[in-house]
C-alpha cells in the first residue's frame, strides 16, 4: 500500500523532502545511485564512485550520519531490536507496534522522547506498554533548559509512558519470547521489543579524507557560525558542529535542524 505522513498539524506530507521533478524545476541536476568519493578542497572539485569529477564554487556537506547500535546483540533477540532511522525501520516497527505488545525505549533525546510518545498513543489504541530509559534527570536535558525539559518529561509520563531516569542499559538479553533491558542498579525491564534511540555516528568520512576538522567531542565537522568548515565547503544537518553564540559548541540531531541549517544556508545566498 501506498504510505502517507500526517505531520504534527494533521496535515498529510510528502515522505520526500523534494521529489525529483521539483527538484529538475528548481534547476538542480539529481545525481543519485552514485557516492562522492574523493573532495578536493584546495582544487575546488569533488569525484564520484564511477570515476567522474566534478568542479564547484561552493560545496555543501549533508552526509548524515548512521545510529548508534547495541553492540554484540545475539541471534536469538536480533529481531526484537530496533534502530529507528529508515523508511525500512518504520515499516519493521509499525506492524509490531499495533499488536499491543510492551516496548522500552533507549534514549532521552529528540528521537527517544517522540519515539516513546508515539508509541504511548499507540499503546492507548491498541495496547500495550512503553518504558524509556535513559542516563539524564529528565527526558532532553541535553538539549533543553531545565523547566522545558521538565514540562517534556511530564507530558510523556502524563501519556503513560513510564520513565527511568538517569539510568544505563548494560545488557540485553533473551528470556523466552522477550527482551530483558538489564540496568546498572541491577533492575530489569522485561519487554517484547527494544527500539534503540542513542544517537548516530556522523557520517565523516569524506570530510575527515579531504583534511576537514572533526569535532573530537561532540562528533562532526567542525564549523563556524556560518555553517562554514573551510572557504567555499559548508556543512549542515546533523553531521556538522557549529558553534552558537549563546549555547557554544554543538550538533544537534534533529529533523528540524537539518531542514533549517540548510535553508539558512540559502537564505544567505552562500550557495
Amino acid at each position: 500500500h501506498t504510505l502517507k505522513f500526517t505531520n504534527y498539524l494533521g496535515k498529510e506530507q510528502s515522505l520526500e523532502y523534494k521529489s525529483p521533478e521539483t527538484t529538475r524545476k528548481l534547476g538542480c541536476d539529481l545525481l543519485s545511485g552514485h557516492a562522492v568519493v574523493d573532495l578536493d578542497v584546495n582544487n575546488k572539485t569533488i569525484t564520484v564512485d564511477d570515476g567522474r569529477s566534478f568542479s564547484y564554487e561552493k560545496c555543501l556537506l549533508a552526509t548524515g550520519g548512521q545510529p548508534r547500535e547495541v553492540p554484540q546483540l545475539s541471534a536469538d533477540i536480533k529481531s526484537k531490536v530496533s534502530t529507528f532511522r529508515s523508511l525500512a525501520d518504520f515499516q519493521k516497527l509499525d506492524p509490531i507496534s499495533r499488536n499491543g505488545g510492551s516496548f522500552a525505549v533507549i534514549g532521552g533525546s529528540f528521537l527517544g522522547t517522540e519515539l516513546a510518545y508515539a508509541l504511548s498513543q499507540r499503546a492507548k489504541r491498541y495496547g500495550g506498554t512503553v518504558v524509556q530509559v535513559f542516563p539524564e534527570p529528565s527526558v532532553m536535558a541535553r538539549n533543553f533548559p531545565r523547566y522545558l525539559s521538565q514540562v517534556a518529561t511530564d507530558h510523556v509520563k502524563a501519556n503513560g509512558v513510564t520513565l527511568k531516569p538517569n539510568r544505563l542499559v548494560t545488557k540485553l538479553a533473551a528470556r523466552g519470547d522477550k527482551v530483558v533491558v538489564m540496568l546498572d542498579n541491577d533492575e530489569e525491564v522485561v519487554v517484547d521489543h527494544v527500539v534503540v534511540a542513542i544517537g548516530i555516528e556522523p557520517s565523516v568520512d569524506l570530510a575527515e579524507k579531504a583534511g576537514l576538522e572533526i569535532d573530537q567531542k561532540n562528533g562532526g565537522v567542525v564549523v563556524n557560525s556560518e555553517l562554514e568548515a573551510r572557504s567555499g565547503v559548508y556543512a549542515a544537518g546533523d553531521m556538522c558542529s557549529f558553534f552558537d553564540p549563546l549555547l557554544g559548541r554543538r550538533r544537534v540531531e534533529h529533523h528540524d535542524h537539518a531542514v533549517y541549517s540548510g535553508r539558512l544556508l540559502t537564505a544567505r545566498s552562500v550557495l
